[in-house]
Formats: structure tokens, C-alpha cells, sequence
């Protein structure tokens, strides 16, 4: 296209007096830029985008604006220039929304000069920056090109489904829809401050603003309802899950002290076996009148019982035994659930003043508590299973050195009386 160079002129905001007229300078563009080439570059550059929860500025939301910009604006614009500058300004601000602060103006000039050079010269770089920044700025002093980006774009405010879209806002912004409530009252402020520029805007949306206002106010009181609602239930909650980690860490004690007292039996009773049989094999009494050692077929039988048992009393020691594990405890660690704070041997190598302020964290945290007593519930269940499996192998091995002990006492008798 043989490239062009002209004044045009285009409705002006003038404040308290509607819409009059202003001559704005030329844009040096070396050719007219059509929506289709906006829309593709903007898609080619959504597309490179690792963002997640692009729930508000999204691809359709910009074509929709553009859309607007085409059928329902048409009486805001004296030239294709004038169309392509607001055009650009707001696809590069739904294409760098993600940038704050000086990152956001480099990050536009970026886009506009990466997708759009052959069309664009230095001074049109800086002033749809320019215009795309001014979006976010709520100052009553504005350009005529500032005025109809800044309408265009806060246009949502006096559509339908607001409160939707301040919800999908949250999403983006926060990642999750939790703060729905906190979203709408700072949007109540917004929005009461809100004032459109042109008189196209006003006559479109202003309305429906002043009801969606209303709406949001109304959105605001159902979710303090609703907020309410949850807490009694979560109250009612509360005392269940109390109860429920009351008696998850009441049964592990028992089962531990269970478990000990099991330890302690074998214990007790093999130490007894090995008494006995280490002392009378040591002093060399005799149970009948040829002495101990005469009567062999006793011989296998006692090494059995007394080997068994020796084994069994390990096992049994190693249950009942303390374990205290030490471990270089941090914050990343508490507050990644990878330890719990509320064993000692985790938090002994704490400072004082560390270990208190994470405690007194859990007072402002109630799901925080829960997290660490079930880390701790997790670790009581570990130490639990070893002693129950140490328990388990001492009482086997107690068993088979016994019936083992009796077989071959009963073998060697049989054999030595019958022959």
C-alpha cells in the first residue's frame, strides 16, 4: 500500500460538555493496519504465553472489544489511523497485562516492535504505549485517544455479568476464587468512583453501571452470608475433626503402650528361660544322677530354647527401645508438611525464638494445625508400624524355638529309648 500521511480528526472528551472536537497529529505508519493483521499477531503471541488462569484477559474477550470498537464505535473515529491506534493500544495491553510496573511499559514497546515494526515508527511505539498505560489510570485529565481506550476498555463495568467477570478477575489475578468477597468490595470502590469519558460510553453503559453497582453491593452481602453459613458449619466441622484427631492420637499411644507391653512380656519370660539354663549349665548341676552333660538327647533341645530366646529378647529390646530421630528442621520444611513440629526431636535444634514464633503461627492458622498434627499423626504411625513388626518377629521366633525345642527333645528321646 502506497503509504500515507494525513490530519484527520476525531471526537474529543470535553469535561462536563460531552463530546466536541479535536485535531489530533498524524500517525507515521508506513501503512494502514487491518483488524485481521491485529488479531493474528495478538493470537501468535497468546500462544507463546506459559501463564496459567487466563481466565479474564483472554483471546475472545479481546476479539469482542475489537468487534465493539467496529460496529458499536464507529462515530468515535475520522480515519483508519485513529481506528489502529486505539486497536493496538488495547491488544498490546491484553497482550502484556501480566507485567507490572516499568516491566509493563518495556514489555508493550516490546510487542509493538517485535509484531508490528514494518507499521510502526518509533513515535507511534511510544505514543500506543502510552495509550495502552493510561488504561489504568483513573485521573479525570485525559487525551481524547486516552478517553476512548480507557472507555473501551472498563466498558465491562456497565455490562452484564459483572460480577462473573470480577469473579474470572480474581481467578487471574489471585489464582483461585477464595477472595471473591475481598474482589467485589475493592470493585465497589471502582466502580462508585467510576466515571465514563465519552458520550458514547456514557450512553451505552452508564446505566447499567449504576445497577451493576447495586448488584455487586447485593453479591457482597451473599457472600458474607455465605461466609457466615460456612464458619457455623465449619464450627460444627471443628468439633468433629477434634474429636476425630483426639481419638486417632489417644489409639496410637494405646497401641503403642500395647505394643510395649507385649515387648516386655517376651522379655521378661525369655531372660527368665536364659537364666535358668545359663545357670545350671555353668555350675554343672545335675537333674539326674549321671550329670547334666551325660544325657546328650537334652543337649539339642536346650541350645534351641536358649538360641531362640537370645534372638527373641533382641527383637523384643529393639521394639520397646526409644528412637528419638534429630533432623536439621526449617521453615520450608514445616511449612511444606515435610516435618512436624510437634515432636521434640524435631524442633531441639531450633532457637527459642524460632520455635516460638512458628508456634504462635498456628494461632492465626487453624488449617495449619490440622496440617501439622496430621504430619505428626503420619510419623506416630511409622514408629508404630516398626514396633509392631520388631514385636511380630520376637513372638514367631519365641514360637518356633519352643515347638522346636519340644520335636527335638521328643526325636532324640525316641530314638535314644527305642534303640
Amino acid at each position: 500500500m502506497v503509504a500515507r500521511r494525513f490530519g484527520f480528526f476525531i471526537f474529543a472528551f470535553q469535561k462536563n460538555h460531552g463530546i466536541g472536537f479535536e485535531l489530533l497529529k498524524p500517525m507515521e505508519t508506513t501503512e494502514n493496519i487491518d483488524q485481521s493483521i491485529i488479531r493474528k499477531r495478538v493470537a501468535s503471541a497468546y500462544e507463546h504465553r506459559t501463564e496459567e488462569n487466563i481466565t479474564f484477559h483472554h483471546l475472545n474477550r479481546l476479539n469482542q472489544i475489537l468487534v465493539t470498537l467496529k460496529e458499536d464505535a464507529e462515530e468515535l473515529f475520522e480515519s483508519e489511523n485513529a481506528r489502529n491506534q486505539i486497536e493496538l493500544a488495547i491488544a498490546t495491553y491484553y497482550s502484556t497485562f501480566w507485567f507490572k510496573g516499568e516491566d509493563k511499559d518495556e514489555s508493550a514497546k516490546t510487542f509493538l516492535e517485535e509484531n508490528f515494526s514494518e507499521y510502526l515508527g518509533e513515535k507511534d511505539v511510544d505514543s500506543i504505549t502510552k495509550l495502552s498505560l493510561s488504561i489504568n489510570d483513573h485521573n479525570t485529565e485525559k487525551t481524547t485517544s486516552e478517553a476512548i481506550v480507557y472507555d473501551i476498555y472498563w466498558s465491562f463495568l456497565g455490562k452484564k455479568k459483572l460480577v462473573r467477570n470480577l469473579e474470572l478477575l480474581s481467578i487471574e489475578h489471585l489464582g483461585d476464587a477464595s477472595h471473591k468477597k475481598e474482589t467485589l468490595k475493592e470493585y465497589t470502590e471502582v466502580i462508585s468512583a467510576f466515571r465514563y469519558r465519552t458520550k458514547w460510553a456514557i450512553k451505552e453503559y452508564s446505566e447499567r453501571k449504576s445497577l451493576n453497582t447495586r448488584k455487586v453491593l447485593s453479591a457482597i452481602e451473599k457472600e458474607e452470608k455465605k461466609r457466615k453459613k460456612q464458619l457455623r458449619r465449619s464450627h460444627k466441622l471443628g468439633r468433629g475433626i477434634e474429636t476425630m484427631y483426639r481419638s486417632v492420637y489417644k489409639n496410637h499411644v494405646n497401641l503403642s503402650a500395647i505394643a510395649d507391653a507385649k515387648a516386655n512380656l517376651i522379655i521378661r519370660v525369655n531372660t527368665i528361660i536364659m537364666s535358668i539354663i545359663v545357670t545350671l549349665a555353668g555350675t554343672g548341676y545335675t537333674f539326674f544322677d549321671g550329670g547334666f552333660y551325660k544325657y546328650s538327647r537334652f543337649t539339642a533341645p536346650v541350645l534351641v530354647l536358649l538360641l531362640g530366646s537370645l534372638a527373641a529378647v533382641i527383637f523384643a529390646v529393639l521394639s520397646a527401645r526409644p528412637k528419638v530421630t534429630r533432623i536439621n528442621l526449617t521453615k520450608q520444611k514445616i511449612r511444606g508438611n515435610d516435618s512436624s513440629l510437634l515432636f521434640f526431636g524435631n524442633y531441639i535444634n531450633l532457637d527459642k525464638k524460632d520455635f516460638i514464633r512458628e508456634m504462635s503461627l498456628f494461632r492465626q492458622d487453624k488449617k495449619r494445625v490440622y496440617d501439622q498434627m496430621s504430619v505428626d499423626i503420619y510419623y506416630l504411625g511409622l514408629v508404630l508400624d516398626r514396633k509392631y513388626r520388631l514385636v511380630t518377629i520376637s513372638y514367631n521366633i519365641f514360637m518356633v524355638a519352643i515347638a522346636l525345642s519340644v520335636l527335638s527333645f521328643i526325636t532324640i528321646f525316641s530314638i535314644t529309648q527305642f534303640s
